[in-house]
C-alpha cells in the first residue's frame, strides 16, 4: 500500500432518521525496504520502466509485488538500483523546471519594468500633462519621418463630484502637437460601470456607441488642429466607488494618445423620519386630533424629496383634514397628500409635517 492515509467510512440511513457517516483512518508508514529490479542475466537490453516487476528482496521466494510506471531506460545492469536511477532522473527535471521558472519569473518583471516606463501602469501609452501639452512635441527622428503627435491637452469631469442618478458631463480636448498631418483619426471613449452613458458629441467627426463604449472617427487632424469629444452620461443606482473614464486616439502617421478623468460619485443623500406622534391620546369621536412627524436631513445632500402622507379617509372628516409640509400646504384628497420638498442640505433644518 502506499504511504499516506487510509480511510475507510460507513454511512447509515433509516426511514423516518437523517443519514449518519463516520469515518475510519490508518496512516501506513513508508516502506524502508528497496525495491530490487527483476531481470533476467541473460537479457539487460531493451528494459521498459513499467513493464518489469518489482519483488521483495526479503522474501524472494514471493512473486513480484508491483511495478513503476514510466518509459524506456535502454540497457540495465542487473541489480541495478532502478528507484535510484529514476529520482536521479526526476531531480534533474526538477531542476530543469526551477531554472525555467526562474527564468520565467525575471522575463515577466522585465517586461512589466519595461512597459511600466514606457506605457502607463495600466499598460496604455502615459496620460498627458495638460498643464505642459508642449513637452509633446515630436523628436528630431519624428520629424525626419514625417510622424506627428496626438496630444490630449484637457479633460473634465461635471460636476466634479457627481451624486447617484445624477447628470454627468465629461469632456476631452485632443490636439495635433506636431508639424504633419495626423490622417484618419479614431478615437475610443470608455466609461466604467459607474456610469450609463447617453450621449457622444465630438466638434467634428461622428461616434457610434455600444454600452459603455463610444468609437469614433475624427477624420484628419492637420498640425494645431485640437477636436473636442463631450460625452453625457447619468451615474448609476448604487454607485459608490470613484472610477476612471478614459479617452484614447490614434492616427496615421501619428503617435497615440490616452487621457483619463477620475470620476468620484458623492455620498448618497439620505433622510431620515422622526417618530410619528398623535394628540390627544387617546382621541374622542367628534374631536380634532393631529398628527406629526420630522424630516430630518442625513449625512449627505437629499434632492428631489418628496413627501406623502396618508391616511384612513373613512375615520376622518375630509372636510376638516388639512395638512402642512414645511411651509406648504398640499390639497388633501381620498385620505392622501403629496409635496415636493426640493433639496434637503445636510446641514438644514428639520422639515415639520402635520
Amino acid at each position: 500500500a502506499p504511504a499516506g492515509d487510509l480511510e475507510a467510512r460507513i454511512s447509515v440511513t433509516a426511514t423516518g432518521a437523517g443519514s449518519v457517516t463516520s469515518p475510519a483512518r490508518v496512516t501506513v508508514k513508508d516502506s524502508d525496504k528497496p525495491l530490487v529490479w527483476l531481470l533476467d542475466p541473460n537479457d539487460i537490453k531493451g528494459a521498459f520502466l513499467g513493464f518489469s516487476p518489482l519483488k521483495d528482496p526479503d522474501k524472494p521466494e514471493k512473486g513480484p509485488v508491483g511495478g513503476i510506471g514510466g518509459g524506456p531506460l535502454g540497457g540495465i545492469i542487473p541489480g541495478t538500483d532502478v528507484i535510484s536511477v529514476v529520482k536521479s532522473i526526476l531531480s534533474l527535471f526538477s531542476l530543469l523546471s526551477v531554472l525555467f521558472s526562474l527564468l520565467l519569473v525575471f522575463t515577466v518583471i522585465l517586461s512589466f519594468f519595461g512597459g511600466f516606463f514606457a506605457f502607463g501602469s495600466d499598460g496604455g501609452p502615459q496620460d498627458t500633462d495638460p498643464e505642459q501639452p508642449e513637452k509633446q512635441d515630436p523628436d528630431d527622428d519624428e520629424q525626419k519621418n514625417k510622424i506627428t503627435r496626438l496630444w490630449f491637452t484637457k479633460a473634465t469631469c461635471t460636476p466634479e463630484k457627481p451624486a447617484t442618478g445624477q447628470d454627468v458631463t465629461l469632456a476631452w480636448e485632443l490636439k495635433n502637437t506636431g508639424k504633419d498631418d495626423a490622417t484618419s483619426v479614431t478615437a475610443q471613449v470608455r466609461l466604467p460601470d459607474t456610469l450609463d452613458l447617453t450621449e457622444v458629441k465630438p466638434s467634428t467627426g461622428s461616434f457610434s456607441t455600444a454600452g459603455g463604449t463610444a468609437l469614433g472617427s475624427l477624420g484628419t487632424l492637420k498640425p494645431g488642429d485640437t477636436v473636442t469629444i463631450t460625452v453625457k452620461a447619468k451615474v448609476r443606482a448604487g454607485a459608490t466607488a470613484a472610477k476612471d473614464a478614459t479617452a484614447s486616439a490614434a492616427g496615421g502617421h501619428a503617435t497615440p494618445a490616452r487621457k483619463s478623468v477620475n470620476v468620484p460619485i458623492a455620498p448618497s443623500g439620505t433622510v431620515t423620519l422622526s417618530r410619528g406622534q398623535a394628540a390627544p391620546q387617546p382621541a374622542e369621536p367628534g374631536k380634532q386630533v393631529t398628527f406629526t412627524w420630522d424630516v430630518q436631513p442625513g449625512t449627505a445632500d437629499a434632492t428631489d424629496v418628496a413627501v406623502t402622507v396618508t391616511w384612513p379617509a373613512a375615520a376622518l372628516d375630509p372636510s376638516t383634514v388639512t395638512v402642512r409640509m414645511g411651509s406648504q400646504q398640499p390639497a388633501a384628497k381620498n385620505g392622501k397628500a403629496t409635496a415636493a420638498l426640493g433639496t434637503l442640505k445636510a446641514t438644514g433644518q428639520p422639515v415639520p409635517i402635520t
